[in-house]
């Protein structure tokens, strides 16, 4: 699964999760949309299809507003179940 193949990608690379999330959020809005999370995971390195990630980013994406702020972002990486 995606989720476990980024976990992995951070750690081999000593990368954090809060950077790719710091790294997009450029308005000071305290959001990402859908092309700042895949971007985000292809600059740090992270690759995987525009699609399997824009389905994760809609899975993450509960209020369905297209963006998530970074309680949401870090959320999805620590629950497990949301991806299963």
């Amino acid at each position: 699964m995606w989720r476990d193949r980024l976990n992995e990608h951070l750690k081999a690379k000593k990368q954090r999760l809060t950077d790719i999330f710091r790294r997009e959020e450029h308005s000071q809005s305290k959001y990402i949309g859908k092309l700042e999370f895949i971007r985000g995971l292809n600059t740090f390195g992270f690759r995987s299809s525009k699609a399997e990630l824009g389905l994760a980013f809609e899975v993450i994406d509960s209020e369905h507003i297209g963006k998530i702020d970074y309680e949401q972002f870090m959320n999805a990486f620590r629950k497990v179940s949301v991806f299963n």
